[in-house]
């Protein structure tokens, strides 16, 4: 299995760019708010460069990752959307 620097390491700057429109993206669905956005990037980064989160930088990303997944299960055509792309990307496997 790949370590996350390996992985990391793989990755072109097109993936890059588009990583951080993701980021971006959270704030204007108002998913991090504006005072908490500095905080995620920073979060973020260190998690990118190895480094251990603080108990409170975790409890903001596992905080973000369960309002993501709220989103998309009480959305049905949403969850249909990742459903079915999960299996595409399963036969292209």
């Amino acid at each position: 299995m790949k370590t996350f620097r390996e992985l990391q390491d793989n990755l072109n700057k097109e993936d890059i760019l588009e990583e951080g429109l993701e980021i971006s993206r959270l704030k204007r669905l108002h998913l991090v708010s504006d005072d908490e956005f500095q905080e995620f990037l920073r979060a973020m980064r260190k998690l990118e460069s190895g480094k251990e989160n603080t108990r409170a930088e975790r409890m903001m990303i596992a905080n973000l990752f369960n309002k993501l997944i709220s989103l998309i299960v009480s959305d049905t055509t949403l969850l249909q959307k990742v459903g079915k792309r999960g299996r595409d990307m399963e036969m292209d496997n």
